[in-house]
């Protein structure tokens, strides 16, 4: 009887060391168990996080589409008006300048843009006499279509390096070809109050300088922007 009850014992028995290897299986299965359930609760907070602000750019979206949309009938108004202006300056430009308005384009803002090497010898800031009439004719038609506005005269040179001429960069000679237009304008009669320049040398080309610095007539301009008083 003690015999058989030995031999039941040791068949039913687990060995000691399997039992730990199982507890160790089972508490690592149990650690990444834990870590797994904290990286989901992780993930969901994360995703309700993010919803919320999908949710938060979703409103400011619909926010801003509903502005753009409240800004169209303006938006299509101001380019009616533009444009209105534009042919008006055209028109206008015509009338006064005459033959000579083969020398100015009008611009997509309503500019009046004139042949910079019609104005100017190269790399000079002095006008050509034959431009003086251009001037004087630029003046009339300020002073009477015109004579409530001010008026910005803008220099622009393309990008050719200054090589033979006093100035030191493109920017010091559009500056002063800007000059030397008010100061025509002046004399031919336009409140010097009224006008104000500015000079943007070659960082405003009107089309692409060609590749070299080798530049483009239509870069080299003054243009005069006719600008409401109020």
């Amino acid at each position: 009887m003690r015999v058989l009850f030995v031999l039941l014992l040791a068949v039913g028995c687990v060995p000691y060391y399997t039992y730990e290897q199982l507890r160790d299986q089972y508490e690592n299965m149990r650690e990444i168990h834990k870590n797994l359930i904290a990286k989901v609760e992780k993930w969901k907070s994360e995703a309700r996080k993010a919803e919320e602000r999908a949710h938060a750019e979703h409103k400011k979206c619909v926010l801003l589409q509903n502005r753009l949309n409240s800004l169209l009938p303006r938006i299509k108004e101001l380019e009616k008006g533009l444009k209105q202006w534009r042919s008006n300056v055209e028109k206008n430009v015509k009338s006064v300048l005459g033959d000579m308005s083969s020398k100015v384009q009008v611009t997509e803002s309503g500019a009046i843009a004139v042949e910079g090497e019609f104005l100017f010898a190269s790399g000079s800031d002095k006008l050509r006499p034959q431009a003086l009439p251009l001037i004087r004719k630029l003046a009339k038609l300020l002073t009477t279509r015109y004579r409530d506005y001010y008026y910005r005269i803008d220099g622009h040179t393309d990008d050719q390096p200054i090589r033979h001429s006093p100035f030191k960069s493109n920017w010091h000679l559009s500056v002063m070809r800007a000059l030397s237009v008010l100061n025509a304008l002046k004399d031919a009669g336009v409140p010097e109050e009224r006008m104000f320049i500015a000079g943007f040398g070659e960082f405003k080309p009107r089309v692409p300088n060609r590749p070299g610095k080798k530049g483009h007539p239509l870069n080299r301009r003054v243009e005069i922007t006719i600008v409401k008083s109020k």
